[in-house]
């Protein structure tokens, strides 16, 4: 039998024993019993495969998931939302994201969700960096609009365009900032969001694979 990749595990920050389940070709699953059994959730859209979940405790039910475009595809290249901790779930608009997101285009495998704000998630965008192209783009109204800021990042490509192998590359903290652990780069960078500005992080000058 051909194995089943499992990209992501969550447990819910707001209701005890419920876990969120990321798969390859399976897409998203659901637990009320701490992981005991699982149910298969109907993302809808043709959506088969899912590699990232964000939940929030500001908002209990709200979660962000990263989709495959494509029925079948393996690629992520747009994000699902849901206000019901995974029961029902709609994709986001998306507007403000590069238009070249797609199976044969960039793609979107990490996401994360703001602590503090529910409406407010990042999200990651594979190839090289630039506002329209790729890097990180950030929402503050759940998912219907996004905004790049990756202003001082520079041009390399920051996030991968595999899927495999390498897991979130971003994540949403306390406070407003973001850190970036980027496999492209072999370099660490954090997000002070009252300068609006990104940081390179002093002693990672190289992460392992």
């Amino acid at each position: 039998l051909e194995a089943t990749v499992i990209h992501r595990v969550l447990p819910d920050p707001n209701e005890p024993g419920l876990v969120h389940m990321g798969m390859a070709d399976n897409g998203y699953w659901r637990s009320t019993d701490g992981g005991a059994t699982f149910s298969q959730g109907d993302v809808g859209g043709g959506v088969t495969n899912v590699k990232d979940i964000a939940a929030t405790p500001a908002m209990p039910g709200r979660l962000y998931a990263t989709a495959n475009t494509k029925p079948g595809a393996w690629e992520n290249s747009r994000v699902a939302v849901s206000d019901d901790a995974g029961l029902t779930w709609r994709l986001a608009e998306g507007r403000g994201l590069p238009g070249d997101l797609g199976p044969d285009g960039r793609k979107c495998y990490s996401i994360s969700a703001d602590p503090s704000n529910g409406n407010r998630a990042v999200l990651s965008v594979s190839g090289d960096v630039g506002e329209g192209r790729g890097g990180p783009y950030e929402t503050i109204d759940g998912g219907a609009t996004w905004r790049w800021i990756g202003h001082g990042l520079g041009e390399a490509p920051l996030f991968r365009y595999e899927k495999w192998v390498v897991a979130r590359e971003l994540e949403l903290v306390a406070g407003g900032g973001i850190v970036i652990a980027s496999h492209a780069r072999q370099k660490v960078y954090t997000y002070d969001p009252a300068a609006a500005r990104w940081i390179e992080a002093a002693g990672y000058t190289g992460l392992p694979y």
